[in-house]
């Protein structure tokens, strides 16, 4: 039979049919065409297919106007779903409706209900309808048209994707990280320090300094090696209040200092790094750009996350600076923020995934900021005995917050993409099946030859006692660092023209050669700098005491102090100041090696006092010399004089006795006759 006959593009479309359609399709078609080709009888045919008489009649008859169509059961066109017969022109009209709304859906259809039974002309988005789209003449007015009852349940089956409610409602961003189809991409092919990840993240818990009178949020910017994984990078902050009552966090100056810390600590690669950076708190401006393209040239480039922000789905709805980054283009980075939310869970005082605060956050809250307040009137004794139920800043959770970064970097419990192709693994091996101690690659070539050769024969002849192991971010990161011949550390030069613009503050050098900060965001006491420099040239220098220069202290390397010149040539590089390490009264070593510094410094402040006063020093000397000479002198003729006086005394009483003993001699001689 013709109408039976399937052509190639047939197969295609009876490919686009549902499974279960196909599975009938084919069943019909062979029984149909071996019916018609006189294979089996009408009766044969009936009883495979399972239908009665009148229904074999009825298919045969579809086939005959449809075609093969005719077989599938509802045809209504291969790959199309059925509408229930709502206009096509409508259904664009419901979708307008729908995203008109920016939160639910309920009230379009409550609004397309009143639209209805108000019967009357109406506008949308300033545009106007005489009637409702697909609807001309309002049939069957007042009851709702076939497919709009049951609380709209069919129009919701028609309703704008998933993707287009959340690009109209929260914006373009948000429906690219949800629904946009993924970019896949691959570690493979990069090298240490090639993509450098920059962003901030505020942390979802509370805890309290001192010197403020309310509980503080953690905010952190770091700074990710796209190749290893690691979080190389880090600074954090209180999120304090100003004066206004409102919040300060992280800002661009805060970035400037996260980068200056990477270029003097880490450097970037000789093949080149790109910082991946965004638009908002996390950027690399202009001037910062221009500074580090001279330096390096096409070694660094910058990659920005570009504006994806709420109400950018439309043309026009944009005052071109977006609203927001897009997360999708630091993924990683961002992936790696959840892991950081998850591991500090546990701390106190949690404030929540979301903007909705736990309820016993205040009762936290209140309980502390009075605790606070109380104790700006005790003495710091009995201070330092009050239980908070928040971490104290400095002393509580910095090094906490520092451990569990730490572990996260350490971590070999991951599945990070690549590691098999770049053979970030290795093995660990133990010595006896049912041992729980392991021994990496690197600990057992520090074990003596005999005894790595005993667990390597044991693995060889036992799978049970070896596994492999992924290396860790931080070994990758180090494996990296460890190469320097392929890294590039920024001159001082660079990094302080980096801060000093609007960073630069004003600060006298003691009289007693040292700078003093106090800021409790950055240590609890004082912070103390020497008054002498390393010059980029190499060169340490003595700056002048009692003199005002401008200095930048950077929050997340707080062991160095960035000096200009503050009168003559202001902003003049001058060189990198230490900060005082204090030393333990018990280490004799450390507190011998503070008091030579010390006394170097005191040399080198008084050279010029030295020269200028030298014909003191050289009159003082020979008046010394003179005074030493005339007391040698008289020295050694007292010497000289008792000497002889000696001398002559043991002579004079060695005479008599001489004669006395001769006389005793003669008076005890008898005569020999």
């Amino acid at each position: 039979m013709s109408s039976l006959a399937l052509q190639t593009s047939d197969h295609d479309a009876i490919g686009q049919l549902p499974a279960k359609w196909r599975v009938l399709f084919n069943t019909r078609h062979l029984t149909l065409t071996q019916f018609h080709n006189g294979q089996i009888t009408k009766l044969e045919a009936m009883d495979r297919l399972h239908v009665s008489r009148a229904t074999f009649d009825r298919l045969l008859a579809r086939v005959a106007e449809l075609g093969w169509a005719g077989l599938v059961p509802q045809y209504k066109g291969v790959g199309l779903a059925a509408d229930n017969g709502l206009p096509a022109e409508f259904i664009s009209f419901w979708k307008r409706l729908v995203e008109s709304y920016q939160r639910k859906t309920a009230p379009a259809y409550r609004h397309l209900v009143r639209i209805w039974r108000a019967h009357q002309p109406f506008e949308l988005q300033d545009e106007k309808f005489t009637h409702v789209p697909g609807y001309a003449g309002w049939p069957g007015w007042p009851n709702l048209p076939a497919g709009w009852g049951g609380k709209g349940r069919n129009l919701y089956r028609h309703l704008p994707k998933k993707l287009e409610l959340t690009a109209l409602r929260q914006g373009l961003g948000a429906a690219q990280a949800r629904f946009a189809p993924k970019v896949l991409s691959t570690r493979v092919g990069l090298w240490h320090m090639s993509h450098v990840v920059m962003d901030d993240v505020k942390l979802d818990f509370k805890a309290h300094l001192v010197d403020s009178s309310k509980l503080v949020v953690p905010m952190q910017l770091g700074a990710l090696d796209l190749l290893s994984g690691s979080r190389f990078a880090y600074g954090m902050k209180p999120q304090l209040y100003r004066a206004d009552g409102t919040k300060a966090g992280i800002n661009e100056g805060d970035m400037r200092f996260l980068l200056a810390n990477i270029l003097t600590t880490h450097g970037i690669s000789q093949r080149g790094t790109t910082f991946v950076i965004e638009h908002g708190t996390a950027a690399i401006r202009g001037p910062v750009r221009d500074i580090l393209t001279r330096a390096f040239g096409d070694l660094v480039q910058f990659s920005d996350s570009g504006f994806r922000g709420k109400i950018q789905a439309l043309a026009g709805m944009t005052d071109g600076r977006g609203g927001g980054g897009n997360p999708n283009h630091k993924a990683a980075l961002e992936s790696l923020h959840n892991l950081i939310h998850n591991e500090l869970a546990a701390l106190p005082a949690q404030t929540g995934h979301d903007r909705t605060e736990p309820e016993w956050l205040g009762v936290i809250e209140r309980a502390d900021e009075r605790l606070l307040a109380l104790a700006r009137r005790l003495p710091p004794e009995v201070m330092k005995m009050l239980r908070f139920r928040t971490f104290e800043w400095h002393s509580q959770l910095v090094p906490m917050v520092a451990a569990v970064l730490d572990a996260i970097n350490k971590r070999d419990d991951h599945d990070l993409e690549g590691w098999a192709e770049l053979g970030f693994i290795t093995r660990q091996y133990r010595l006896m099946p049912t041992s729980s101690e392991w021994w990496t690659e690197s600990q057992l070539m520090e074990l003596a030859p005999a005894s790595r050769q005993a667990i390597l024969a044991q693995a060889d002849a036992d799978q049970r006692c070896w596994m492999p192991r992924r290396l860790s971010p931080h070994e990758v990161f180090e494996m990296g660092r460890a190469k320097q011949s392929e890294l590039i550390k920024a001159p001082d030069s660079v990094v302080a023209e980096i801060l000093y613009s609007d960073l630069a503050q004003p600060r006298r050098l003691g009289d007693d050669g040292m700078f003093e900060f106090e800021d409790k965001e950055i240590a609890p006491g004082v912070l103390t700098f020497e008054g002498r420099v390393l010059c980029p040239n190499g060169r340490e220098q003595e700056l002048q005491w009692g003199e005002t220069y401008e200095v930048v202290i950077n929050p997340f390397n707080p062991r160095v102090l960035w000096v200009y010149s503050g009168t003559r040539q202001r902003g003049a590089f001058l060189g990198i100041a230490k900060a005082v390490k204090r030393h333990s009264r018990a280490d004799a070593e450390a507190a011998k090696e503070a008091f030579k510094r010390s006394n170097q410094r005191l040399a080198e402040a008084l050279a010029e006092t030295r020269d200028r006063n030298s014909h003191i020093t050289r009159r003082e000397t020979q008046r010394n010399a003179h005074n030493r000479r005339v007391i040698t002198a008289h020295t050694q003729a007292q010497q000289d004089f008792t000497r002889r006086a000696t001398a002559l005394v043991n002579a004079s009483t060695s005479i008599p006795a001489q004669e006395t003993q001769t006389t005793h001699d003669h008076e005890n001689t008898e005569p020999d006759w």
